[in-house]
C-alpha cells in the first residue's frame, strides 16, 4: 500500500493506493499523483521549482512523460 498525499493541493486525491505488490502500488500512486498535479495545473495554478520563482515548469518535466 502506498499513500498519496498532495500537500497544499486540494484535488481530493489523498488516499491509500493498493496493488498486487508494492511495485504496482507505487506505480499506481505515481500515476494518481501525476493526475492530481495535472488537475491542479488545468485549474490555472502554476508550479515553480523554488518558492517565488519566476518561471513555471511543465508537469511532464516533473514526472518524465506526457
Amino acid at each position: 500500500v502506498c499513500e498519496v498525499v498532495l500537500d497544499g493541493m486540494d484535488v481530493g486525491l489523498s488516499r491509500p493506493i493498493c496493488g498486487e505488490d508494492s511495485l504496482q502500488a507505487l506505480c499506481l500512486a505515481i500515476r494518481i499523483a501525476t493526475a492530481g498535479v495535472s488537475i491542479f495545473v488545468e485549474q490555472g495554478w502554476q508550479l515553480f521549482i523554488t518558492p517565488g520563482g519566476d518561471a513555471s515548469i511543465d508537469v511532464d518535466l516533473i514526472f518524465g512523460h506526457s
